[in-house]
């Protein structure tokens, strides 16, 4: 009998807590976009928080496992004017995130609407939550 158990730890993999750790602070060259991580009955849904990037700029890879975001979107410098304050920044970024081997990879849809990505990670089939279901009793004597 095949038991499917889960690491408790899995989120922490899938999370990308171990990946890219610098958290968007003054002066590095990456920064970490928000994120949020929903497992739902299907599937997983990854929605990220990308303001000012266009879908052009964003790229979605997966290999082994390892779903990567990215970008290489740079602010654009303007030598005409003196910026003060500059507080909307895009800078390039990469964030990875370590799937479970439950997850149809090559079904992973996204969609960039309102400066949120989204990203659907369809579970296989056997991952897929079951409705409860009777098992009724036989009537012979013996059922093995």
């Amino acid at each position: 009998m095949l038991v499917y158990k889960r690491n408790p730890y899995w989120l922490n993999a899938f999370a990308g807590e171990d990946y890219n750790m610098n958290n968007g602070l003054q002066g590095s060259s990456c920064r970490r976009p928000a994120t949020n991580i929903s497992e739902r009955d299907d599937d997983f849904l990854l929605q990220m928080v990308l303001p000012g990037y266009e879908k052009t700029d964003i790229i979605i890879d997966v290999d082994n496992q390892i779903l990567q975001v990215s970008s290489k979107k740079e602010t654009p410098a303007n030598e005409k004017e003196t910026v003060l304050k500059r507080e909307f920044i895009t800078k390039p970024f990469e964030r990875k995130f370590e799937l479970p081997e439950s997850v149809d990879t090559d079904k992973i849809e996204a969609e960039l609407k309102d400066g949120i990505l989204m990203v659907v990670i369809p579970k296989m089939e056997y991952a897929k939550a079951k409705p409860p279901r009777e098992i009724a009793i036989a009537d012979r004597k013996s059922v093995v």
